[in-house]
């Protein structure tokens, strides 16, 4: 298995990445393991992948103002928070929602299908 599979976890058929898992709650239970004697050549990989994260040109920063909320896509975007200090008085509240995209693209075809059938209608 190669380093590059097992650091993106998701390849397709042709060596592409499909999906990168990056993050310490799955680093220690998910890799490491399976690189019969590679672990030190994982860890300069994950490293270096590390580092080009934090790179400026790829790096986008910004703050969330009161009521503001971002919606993201775990399969299509890496992302993560700074550390911060809340001020007296204040609090960080924090809700994660998960979406099934299966169920979420068969509501959006029920729904055209729906909003064309009673267009036909109108007509």
């Amino acid at each position: 298995m190669s380093i590059v599979s097992q650091l993106f976890d998701r390849l397709n058929r042709i060596g592409e990445i499909t999906a990168i898992y990056f993050n310490n709650h799955v680093r220690g239970s998910r890799y490491p393991a399976s690189l019969n004697g590679r672990l030190l050549e994982w860890y300069e990989a994950y490293y270096a992948f590390s580092r080009l994260m934090y790179t400026p040109e790829f790096l986008i920063e910004f703050k969330l103002e009161p009521g503001q909320m971002v919606v993201v896509d775990n399969q299509r975007m890496l992302h993560g928070r700074s550390g911060f200090v809340l001020e007296d008085g204040h609090y960080r509240y924090l809700e994660v929602a998960y979406l099934d995209w299966d169920e979420t693209r068969s509501k959006a075809r029920v729904l055209k299908a729906k909003i064309n059938a009673d267009s036909n209608v109108e007509q």
